[in-house]
């Protein structure tokens, strides 16, 4: 249910994204690739490179060292340009950069798992077909979008503000959902669980003060699609592995902490913005 849940909010988030965007705003994004090539090394390998160490200084059990890595390594969340548009940042940035980072996630995911040993079973059949879903869910509203927005702009505008409030109500589900599942279960995690997680939110926001970022649009952009990592991918992955209850726990409170990271993180973001 709450894959489904995600789809649908990728769905009308894409689609007013693409009701509110002009290929102006595409070609302008060509000139400074080098935004592209910091935030993805960015999502790629640093910020699952914190985790990495973080799992293997403290000794987690296998499960929840398999939840906190994977869910670092996931990039590419579908909800991310969705709170990038929130906190008046570069929507053509975080669309090009989003659809990126959920196809170099298939990649990155199981490399980094290699750390965990104890942890090696990853169905990469079934990954694909997620992705590949999941990308053809983000291109066609957002194709829709931005056809709508070139042939009648009048329309656009109303699918962007319903579609808009549509996808802000299923945000909001999707974070007190999180909220009800997480705080029942959070006692069964290691004591260290929550602060690292906490940590590694917090190292993944602090991408906006990556250099070769022009603005505060880019960075606010890049640090809230490099905060929205995709729990889709994260939580099937580590469905399909030995010890699946804890590690779905883990994943969870990852993404309850990540939404309120960027929830907090939106103010401060749109008053640097209009500044």
């Amino acid at each position: 249910m709450t894959s489904v849940v995600l789809v649908v909010l990728l769905v009308t988030s894409m689609l007013a994204i693409g009701a509110n965007l002009t290929t102006e705003s595409f070609v302008e994004l060509t000139q400074r690739p080098a935004s592209l090539a910091i935030a993805v090394v960015a999502n790629v390998v640093a910020v699952p490179a914190v985790a990495a160490i973080a799992v293997s200084v403290i000794d987690f059990p296998a499960p929840v060292a398999l939840g906190i890595l994977v869910s670092a390594a996931a990039s590419g969340g579908s909800s991310g340009p969705l709170l990038v548009r929130h906190a008046g940042g570069s929507l053509a940035l975080a669309v090009s950069l989003q659809a990126m980072l959920a196809l170099l996630a298939l990649a990155a995911v199981p490399l980094w798992m290699l750390v965990l040993s104890s942890e090696s079973s990853f169905d990469l059949d079934r990954a694909a077909a997620l992705v590949a879903g999941l990308l053809v869910a983000q291109v066609v509203p957002f194709a829709v979008g931005m056809t709508l927005r070139r042939r009648n702009p009048e329309t656009a505008d109303r699918v962007h503000v319903v579609a808009g409030r549509i996808a802000d109500l299923l945000l909001l589900g999707i974070i007190l959902w999180f909220a009800v599942t997480t705080l029942s279960h959070i006692a069964d995690l290691p004591a260290a669980t929550l602060p690292v997680i906490v940590m590694i939110v917090v190292v993944t926001l602090a991408a906006y003060g990556l250099p070769q970022l022009q603005g505060s649009s880019e960075r606010a952009a890049v640090s809230m699609i490099t905060a929205v990592r995709n729990l889709t991918l994260a939580l099937l992955v580590v469905s399909l592995s030995k010890s699946p209850d804890l590690a779905v726990t883990t994943v969870l409170t990852y993404g309850f902490v990540m939404y309120v990271g960027a929830l907090l993180a939106l103010a401060p973001m749109r008053r640097a913005r209009v500044g």
